[in-house]
């Protein structure tokens, strides 16, 4: 094996990789992405200050619902996405019972030698 010509092949490779990425930079099509992501990141700026938990919730679902039908391409993403998925069904649950009151005092009693904070139960 010809370790030089190996080595020259890999600089040549590494510069022409160097020369592509800057074009990419500087294309267009970037300019057009990255300014789509600022105003993706905008919305979901003004979603978290809505300080609507119902919203962020919702606003999670669909991300990850999005991310799993275009991004998750092994079975290993596909079901960390799923296991996501569950928690936050888990998450707007335990909002519906915190919306109602006398349900949530109900939940509070249910677990009376539980530790509290301020009269609320704490999870540790």
């Amino acid at each position: 094996m010809d370790l030089i010509g190996l080595r020259s092949d890999l600089l040549a490779q590494l510069n022409r990789d160097w020369h592509v990425h800057r074009q990419l930079e500087a294309s267009d099509e970037r300019k057009a992405r990255d300014k789509s992501l600022e105003n993706t990141l905008a919305i979901l700026k003004k979603i978290a200050g809505a300080s609507d938990i119902s919203l962020i919730l919702i606003t999670e679902k669909f991300l990850l619902n999005q991310e799993l039908s275009l991004y998750a391409n092994s079975p290993e993403e596909h079901n960390s996405i799923k296991t996501a998925l569950s928690q936050l069904e888990d998450a707007e649950q335990s909002l519906r019972i915190v919306h109602n009151p006398e349900a949530y005092r109900n939940a509070t009693n249910t677990y009376p030698a539980k530790r509290k904070e301020n009269g609320l139960p704490f999870d540790v």
